[in-house]
This record gives C-alpha cells, sequence and structure tokens, in this order.
C-alpha cells in the first residue's frame, strides 16, 4: 500500500459523489480501495440539510476502506440548522486521502442531509 508519487503523475480524474443519509447509519462519501495505487484529493464537502429541523452530523475518517478499522473523527456534532448547507470542506482545506482508507459521514436523523464530495483521482 504505497501512495503514488504525485510529481510524475500519469492521470488525474475529476469525480463527484454524492449520498443521502437515509437513516442514522454510516455513509461512505469516499472509499479508495486497497491496493488501488491512487491518492485521492479532497476538494471540497458539502453538507446540506433539506429537513425542517436542525440534524447534528459527523464526518470520520477510517484507518481502513468501506468504512471500517480505526474511526479518526475529523468533525463531531456539527449542527447544521434546517435548510442550510455546510461547507466541511473547500479547496482552501483540501487533503489527502491515501489508498485503503474512506471517509464516512453520519446524521443524528435519517433522511435530511445530503452529502457532496468533490476529489481529484491522482494515479
Amino acid at each position: 500500500m504505497a501512495a503514488p508519487n504525485i510529481v510524475n503523475v500519469a492521470n488525474i480524474t475529476a469525480k463527484t459523489a454524492s449520498v443521502i443519509i437515509a437513516n442514522t447509519s454510516v455513509f461512505s462519501i469516499a472509499n479508495n480501495a486497497s491496493s488501488s495505487g491512487q491518492v485521492w484529493k479532497i476538494n471540497s464537502i458539502f453538507l446540506a440539510n433539506y429537513g425542517t429541523s436542525s440534524v447534528n452530523t459527523a464526518v470520520n475518517l477510517y484507518g481502513s476502506a468501506g468504512i471500517t478499522g480505526t474511526v479518526f473523527p475529523m468533525a463531531n456534532n456539527l449542527t447544521i440548522p434546517a435548510g442550510s448547507t455546510l461547507v466541511f470542506s473547500d479547496k482552501s482545506s483540501a487533503f489527502y486521502l491515501e489508498e485503503d482508507k474512506s471517509i464516512g459521514v453520519s446524521a443524528l436523523t435519517g433522511n435530511t442531509i445530503s452529502a457532496v464530495c468533490s476529489y481529484e483521482i491522482i494515479a
């Protein structure tokens, strides 16, 4: 499991992933598989509350792909007011997701939060 040398990159592919947090489980928003030979540059993560009341959310980095392994909280109990969008991360706070790592999002109330992640696959 080694991240590619990003000085001599062959490809950079732009991607956007989205998920509706349907219940109180953790949902994957970015999943860089083991032995992918890729590093992902996470450019932005947006969390939108389309419900009628405030909802607490969490964003976690997982030590393994598939939202498994050790949990590293990036943000916990972020309150998003009804009808609002929270910019969790943007281009000014971009970070890298190495292979065999994942990012999961959750909410205390289901069917009220959507998450959108914009990233680049570097290989």
